[in-house]
Formats: C-alpha cells, sequence, structure tokens
C-alpha cells in the first residue's frame, strides 16, 4: 500500500547523500504520511481494478469516445486512487476538474 511513499523515497536517498537535512526532512514527511494514512477510514472507499496513472496523456479522444492506454500501473486497489491522478493532471484546471467530478458522480458516489 505504501508504494507511492516508500519507493520514490528509496530512490531520493541515494542523490541526497550530502544533503542530509534535506534528506531528514522527506523521511519525517514520508513518516507523517504514512500515519495518515494508516488513519483513514478505508472501510469507506470502493475497491476495484484502477488504471493507475491516470491522466490525459493515457486517454485518447476521438469524437467523444475514449479509449485509456498505458496499463503498466494498473492493479486492484482503491478508485480514490485513480481520482487523485486525475485531479493532479487538473490541478490547474478546476473547470475540468469540476466537469469530471460532474460526470463521474452521476455515474459512481463519490
Amino acid at each position: 500500500m505504501f508504494h507511492i511513499i516508500d519507493r520514490p523515497l528509496e530512490i531520493i536517498r541515494s542523490f541526497l547523500s550530502y544533503r542530509s537535512d534535506d534528506l531528514k526532512y522527506l523521511e519525517h514527511l514520508a513518516l507523517v504520511m504514512r500515519d495518515k494514512i494508516t488513519k483513514l477510514p478505508v472501510h469507506h472507499l470502493h475497491k476495484g481494478t484502477c488504471h493507475g496513472d491516470l491522466h490525459l496523456m493515457n486517454v485518447y479522444i476521438d469524437n467523444n469516445k475514449f479509449t485509456i492506454s498505458d496499463f503498466d500501473c494498473c492493479a486492484n486497489g482503491f478508485l480514490a486512487y485513480d481520482l487523485g491522478s486525475v485531479r493532479w493532471d487538473f490541478a490547474f484546471e478546476d473547470g475540468l476538474w469540476k466537469a469530471f467530478l460532474k460526470g463521474y458522480t452521476e455515474v459512481r458516489e463519490l
């Protein structure tokens, strides 16, 4: 479950060997994130097949037909993960995010 915290930290660690304060900060942040995640009420979250890397670069749109590609991060998990990926992709596009949520909640409860 913590691959989105542990793996990046593992990779970054070797690059920050000469910046110990920055590394300590990131390691502390990882602990805080792990603690917050483990306290989430996950029994309320829906599980299913997640794309794992859902953003517009992995979606082909033609005449309002959508084809999703790039399934190397696909796995069973919390559906909210894909929502987080979409939100990240629309970080500076609040109109797109609102339109996406409107369509999403017409099909599935948030």
